[in-house]
């Protein structure tokens, strides 16, 4: 099952883009909000890694301890504590902004996913919103599931979502007993940068959890306190550090 929400009141900021939700027959459209956000916000500051790795969904290698670390995941419609915790690290390099994620989950051998990349956000996932442009009604949104499936959407202001965006971008996933973890490598040039952001250039930038294995859970670092992810005057912002010669 599939379903369009694509309307905006007159004096609603919210254009709503459509999502699939079939996994338990529950629904959660996403949208986003056209202003930029203001107010007290969540930062990282992203400091520059060095070197490359080989990509396979696991976060014991070295680039990922120099990476920022928050474990502040909380239950995305009421900011309470969510049933199953959830780390991102980020750094950022030469060529690209490198995102991991660590999904605990006490129910491994029951994970709901859909490895169909049309209704991948029907069973669970980490996702990634970035706003590289700044401007009001643009972003971009990289999601993963534990099998290592991945979609990509852009946001391009008054010319629409994309939902079948093909950036260049690398991804992976790995499973434990107790756990599930994401690599995301995105290149700049992915982003429209032919460098990479200016030393002490921020972003606002979102990470999210959709667990819809056994109590179904929105979690994010930055909670929007609302069933919607993409509403950027809750994101929080991440900042670049300088990049080492």
């Amino acid at each position: 099952m599939a379903r369009q929400a694509l309307a905006t009141a007159p004096d609603s900021r919210f254009s709503l883009a459509m999502y699939s939700r079939d996994c338990m027959d529950k629904y959660l459209p996403l949208g986003i909000v056209t202003e930029l956000p203001g107010g007290e916000n969540l930062r990282l500051a992203v400091p520059t890694v060095n070197g490359t790795f080989a990509m396979d969904g696991q976060l014991d290698k070295p680039v990922w301890k120099q990476a920022t670390l928050s474990s502040s995941f909380k239950e995305n419609k009421k900011g309470g504590t969510p049933v199953a915790a959830t780390q991102v690290r980020v750094f950022s390099s030469a060529t690209g902004l490198a995102v991991g994620f660590q999904c605990r989950e006490p129910q491994m051998a029951e994970l709901c996913v859909n490895d169909d990349p049309n209704h991948l956000f029907s069973g669970d996932v980490v996702e990634i919103f970035l706003m590289p442009a700044g401007r009001l009604d643009s972003y971009v949104q990289f999601a993963v599931n534990p099998n290592g499936i991945g979609k990509a959407i852009i946001k391009r202001g008054d010319l629409g979502t994309d939902m079948n965006w093909q950036p260049e971008w690398k991804y992976a996933a790995h499973k434990t007993a107790d756990s599930w973890t994401v690599e995301v490598f995105i290149p700049w040039a992915s982003l429209g940068l032919k460098t990479p952001p200016p030393s002490g250039a921020e972003w606002y930038a979102n990470f999210f959890r959709e667990r819809w294995t056994g109590q179904f859970e929105l979690s994010g670092w930055s909670p929007t306190i609302s069933p919607f992810f993409a509403n950027p005057t809750k994101f929080g912002r991440i900042q670049f550090a300088p990049q080492n010669n």
